[in-house]
């Protein structure tokens, strides 16, 4: 239990510290600026990573994408427009 709540801390510190290299409005049916797909790169192995960032009401969630989840936006977000 230790180890997941010490990756997901590890994940939300990394937001907040790594850059972001580019990010994309996705556009919803309540309009722009309320959901966003973002490219980030860690500072310490460059690696990079997806981001799905959704802002609304009080606060702001972000969801790691993995490939899979990437494929799958991608194909949902097609099937939308």
């Amino acid at each position: 239990m230790f180890r997941w709540f010490r990756r997901r801390l590890g994940f939300i510190f990394d937001i907040y510290r790594d850059p972001i290299i580019s990010e994309r409005d996705i556009p919803t049916s309540l309009g722009q600026g309320f959901l966003f797909c973002q490219l980030r790169q860690r500072r310490g192995d460059q690696t990079r990573y997806m981001v799905l960032k959704s802002k609304g009401g009080d606060g702001t969630i972000y969801v790691s994408l993995d490939r899979t989840g990437i494929d799958q936006l991608t194909a949902f977000l097609s099937a939308v427009h």
